[in-house]
């Protein structure tokens, strides 16, 4: 029918749709091996990127870790300070106890005498 018309013989263009076919199908397993390829060197590329990531977040935790050791030890250091501060003050407070007027005399109690006695000015 159609083929008489166009001149053509069903064996030639059996055997032209074979050689298509075989053709289009080596085409695809060409550019899937590029693909796979493409593909294995993007995950070898990601792989380095990740170790990389890995190193350097571990820098960076480690100066975080040092940075927060060194605020616990200032913090420990303020700590320490304001117990000797407070020592301090309990001395002062005992030693003055003995140059002011007992708490009862003027409605004030220990250091608050003191301080108040020193703040005032001397003629």
């Amino acid at each position: 029918m159609a083929l008489e018309a166009a001149h053509m013989d069903s064996d030639q263009l059996l055997q032209d749709a074979m050689l298509r076919q075989r053709a289009l199908n080596d085409h695809e397993d060409t550019l899937q091996e590029r693909l796979r390829t493409f593909e294995a060197g993007k995950a070898d590329e990601n792989r380095a990127i990740e170790a990389e990531l890995d190193r350097i977040t571990s820098q960076h935790v480690a100066r975080i870790q040092m940075n927060l050791d060194a605020v616990a030890h200032a913090q420990d250091e303020f700590q320490g300070w304001q117990e000797l501060k407070r020592q301090e003050c309990q001395r002062i407070s005992d030693a003055a106890s003995f140059c002011v007027p007992p708490a009862g005399v003027s409605g004030m109690h220990g250091l608050a005498v003191v301080l108040e006695h020193a703040s005032k000015p001397r003629r």
